[in-house]
């Protein structure tokens, strides 16, 4: 009488093994290539955030502009000014709110900063002014990781190019963006 064994052959352990060692091989660098994507993607995504925040606030204040003043050299500190006069309804009075704002952008190290004044003054419907002037002052951090901005004038526009480097220490996935932009200040 024959047992029946139990157990596998030693050829299906080889096939088992051969097709265990492929799926391995086949993953190991795709879930590679997934570590590493993600990082590289984050470093370029942080880059062009940069860029884009940078973009985003030189053009907004540069399309309200009334006067710019850009240096030669790099552009910066670059300063722009611009005023508005609108009525407000005060208690069934007609009141004038003025306001004039002077933006200076200034590049510290690797970073570009915002610094706004702005001096609100109230007039009464003959035009007298009420009270003092009332000034407030802000800084705000625009972008970081710049490693190059520029800001021209070229035939009534105002050029800048700014671009972004991530990390910004020479790390593995090293991430750069550059972008430049054109704005056309308001007629004055």
């Amino acid at each position: 009488m024959k047992r029946k064994s139990r157990g596998f052959t030693l050829m299906e352990v080889m096939v088992a093994s051969a097709i265990t060692a492929l799926v391995v091989a086949a993953a190991g660098p795709a879930l590679f290539q997934v570590m590493t994507g993600t990082e590289r993607n984050n470093n370029r995504v942080t880059a062009l955030r940069q860029v884009q925040e940078a973009g985003t606030w030189l053009s907004r204040d540069a399309l309200q502009a009334l006067t710019l003043d850009v240096p030669g050299g790099n552009g910066f500190p670059l300063t722009l000014t611009w005023g508005d006069l609108f009525p407000q309804d005060d208690k069934g009075k007609t009141i004038y709110v003025s306001t004039d704002h002077t933006v200076i952008y200034a590049v510290n190290g690797n970073t570009l900063q915002r610094q706004d004044t702005l001096v609100t003054t109230i007039y009464d419907d003959t035009g007298q002014q009420q009270g003092a002037p009332t000034t407030t002052s802000t800084t705000t951090l625009v972008a970081q990781y710049l490693s190059a901005i520029g800001a021209s004038w070229d035939a009534g526009s105002l050029v800048l190019t700014v671009t972004s480097q991530f990390p910004v220490t020479s790390g593995r996935y090293r991430a750069e963006e550059t972008r430049t932009y054109e704005v056309r200040p308001r007629p004055g």
